[in-house]
């Protein structure tokens, strides 16, 4: 994800008080982006505005919508509305996701001394993928253009606060409920995948990868629900006290805000919710290099480069697909089965439903 600063949340005190401030506030920092993006694209006509919305990281907000149209697809009275919005903010999500994925492989790879063909290559892949955003953002009606340049934020904006103005939400306590018991269920989903077989973590991209998803919307789901959903921080540690660290506090997606206009959120067990945010950064860093690590061998053979020297090249990067899975297996056994950080998490979240 681009590292450029976000754009800014409006003032809370300008929003409505009721859920769709949470929507609101992920759309203005989205169309934010997009102004920025344009008016860069204008400035520098070369450079496509995707490439602008990825360094303004437009992507953050698109993540945000999409974790709350997850949520409002399972509960309240506007399921079918979410279900129509998921897919579309899903899409230019990933398609900036994609976009980032062969931009940093491609600098990667320059650090790695990989050869010229292939880093091209790379740069032929990231162009690829940034017209598929551009598509996308047009084609959802997140670009408003001109003669096929974008002017600024679409029509799509437009559509969607004039629909959450015709939302109806369900009252706090019984939405605190619902979110709760929805929270539950995702990390028993998780619970049950893992020991059902159903995430194969021999299986780096459907099944490692897989996993790292489910568990990473757990902190996502928490900083877009804007206050709705906070840390317990009073919450027994017990043997899951040794991932309640001052620095693994203090990362970004580990501060879920806390509102004024919620003065009865749902509660993830603090310890718990740490011990997922430790699982996540350290089967990240296994599957990124197992992917990199895929990934060069395979476009070696699409520009006629031999591997070998290349992954070599790659140093303490390379992993192999059976060293991922010993040490994610390594890394669930410790956290999820010794410490019970999921099941934890689940009951806690079970005792506010």
């Amino acid at each position: 994800m681009s590292t450029a600063e976000a754009p800014a949340i409006p003032d809370p005190a300008a929003l409505p008080k009721n859920p769709s401030r949470r929507h609101l506030a992920q759309l203005a920092r989205f169309e934010a982006a997009a102004t920025v993006a344009v008016a860069q694209h204008h400035g520098t006509p070369r450079t496509a505005a995707g490439h602008f919305l990825y360094k303004a990281d437009g992507r953050t907000p698109m993540f945000y919508l999409q974790s709350l149209a997850r949520v409002g697809r399972r509960i309240g009275p506007s399921r079918k509305l979410w279900e129509a919005w998921l897919p579309r903010f899903k899409e230019v999500e990933d398609r900036i996701g994609g976009y980032d994925y062969w931009v940093d492989l491609g600098t990667r790879a320059a650090g790695w001394g990989a050869p010229a063909p292939l880093i091209g290559y790379f740069g032929e892949r990231a162009q690829q993928a940034l017209g598929a955003l551009e598509y996308a953002l047009a084609r959802g009606g997140f670009w408003a253009a001109e003669a096929g340049t974008p002017t600024g934020p679409g029509p799509a904006c437009a559509e969607l606060r004039a629909a959450l103005g015709d939302v109806e939400w369900d009252k706090p306590k019984r939405e605190r409920k619902e979110i709760a018991a929805f929270l539950r269920d995702e990390v028993r989903e998780i619970v049950d995948d893992l020991a059902s077989g159903a995430l194969d973590l021999a299986d780096v991209e459907h099944g490692v990868h897989e996993l790292r998803r489910k568990l990473r919307w757990l902190p996502i789901y928490g900083l877009a629900m804007a206050g709705k959903v906070v840390l317990d921080e009073g919450a027994p540690r017990g043997a899951l006290a040794k991932y309640a660290t001052p620095d693994r506090l203090a990362e970004r997606f580990n501060q879920l805000p806390v509102s004024p206009d919620e003065p009865d959120p749902v509660r993830y067990h603090q310890s718990a919710f740490l011990a997922v945010s430790y699982l996540i950064a350290e089967i990240g860093k296994l599957k990124d290099r197992a992917l990199w690590t895929n990934e060069i061998g395979r476009s070696c053979g699409v520009v006629g480069v031999d591997p070998g020297p290349v992954i070599e090249g790659l140093g303490a990067t390379r992993i192999t697909h059976a060293e991922v899975e010993a040490a994610v297996r390594a890394l669930a056994k410790e956290t999820i089965d010794a410490d019970g950080a999921l099941t934890t998490l689940a009951d806690h979240l079970d005792d506010q439903t």
